[in-house]
């Protein structure tokens, strides 16, 4: 092992615990760091490094305040198959959207053991300790934590909107988190817990950065504008209300008709908006969706709708993480490992 790994000198039985702290970051060690320097923890300068090692580890401690390292080095441990499930803890808050896809700040060192003492309890349960495919990674994941919601994060920087940080961190390389996840719900793996949002997405590139625009029902084009339109009861000329204006008072410019009393000589018109490019006149502009992303410019009724839920593991998933089959949506046996009602009348009725 290289000299920068402290050997790990504590008790027999005592957590096996990973500290990561990049030796490029020059700050003081975090107090909490501290609670695991010398024999509470043994110390990696990356997550690549810890993964390599052969030392079973209980629980990771990351110590950085950049939020793309924290990132950056969950991501490496979610996708390791002997570390996926294990508690990885923070020393400091890089933002709630990435402290939601970790177990959060790191507690004191008896606190931790007695955590981890129900947490390895919990993993009995689990027929694997290695998890080969992202989807039975999640699934151990989420089986350990019983309580876990996952929950959206808004994040303007996303085409639509949200993001699963929890997703980003078991999807395949080259994958999209959001479009993952959905795929686990659709099988079965996943539950809604709630709605958090209603979305529209454009037809043309599936985001939802959208600009709802009054535009010209004619031409469409958006340079109208709001005025007041005059008629004469005379000859029937409609034309703004500037056109009727004069020396001595309102009259129309086509008849010369002198304007006394609204409703006798003239009215107002029910068009109220004009067009600017070809002067067309109409009562309501049509309200036209334009993509900001790649331009598709759509009507309100072309939109999809984009929902956003939290979820959560189902009894499927539980059992698929339990036994570690992941590819068949199980379906004749429960949590309890009893018959469900409809394979057990199936059955009755085969036989």
């Amino acid at each position: 092992m290289q000299d920068h790994v402290l050997k790990v000198a504590g008790m027999s039985g005592s957590p096996r615990i990973a500290l990561i702290r990049s030796e490029s970051v020059h700050a003081a060690p975090s107090a909490a760091s501290l609670w695991y320097a010398g024999d509470q923890a043994q110390t990696f300068p990356s997550a690549e490094a810890c993964c390599r090692q052969e030392w079973p580890v209980e629980a990771i401690v990351l110590d950085t305040a950049s939020p793309e390292r924290v990132f950056e080095w969950l991501r490496e441990l979610r996708q390791d198959p002997r570390l996926a499930h294990r508690p990885v803890y923070l020393t400091s808050d890089p933002g709630a959207w990435i402290l939601a896809a970790s177990d959060g700040l790191v507690p004191a060192p008896t606190r931790l053991r007695i955590d981890l003492d129900a947490f390895n309890a919990c993993c009995m349960a689990l027929a694997k300790t290695e998890h080969l495919d992202e989807r039975s990674r999640l699934l151990a994941f989420l089986y350990v934590r019983p309580e876990q919601v996952i929950e959206p994060q808004l994040d303007c920087r996303q085409p639509g909107y949200y993001r699963y940080p929890l997703f980003d961190l078991f999807a395949p390389p080259r994958s999209e988190g959001f479009e993952w996840g959905d795929g686990l719900r659709r099988g079965g793996m996943l539950e809604i817990v709630k709605l958090v949002n209603r979305l529209r997405k454009c037809p043309g590139c599936g985001g939802s950065h959208l600009n709802f625009i009054d535009v010209c029902p004619d031409c469409h084009e958006i340079d109208i504008g709001e005025n007041i339109y005059f008629h004469c009861h005379a000859c029937g000329h409609v034309a703004p209300q500037d056109a009727f204006v004069t020396r001595n008072g309102l009259a129309c410019g086509k008849c010369s008709a002198k304007f006394r009393h609204i409703g006798v000589d003239y009215d107002r018109a029910l068009e109220c908006f004009g067009c600017n490019v070809c002067s067309a006149r109409f009562i309501e502009p049509d309200v036209e969706a334009r993509c900001l992303q790649c331009g598709v410019h759509s009507a309100t009724s072309e939109l999809p709708e984009l929902r956003v839920h939290s979820l959560r593991i189902t009894d499927s998933g539980r059992l698929a993480a339990r036994h570690g089959h992941v590819a068949a949506r199980p379906a004749t046996h429960d949590t309890q490992r009893n018959l469900t009602s409809v394979f057990f009348e199936q059955t009755l009725n085969w036989m």
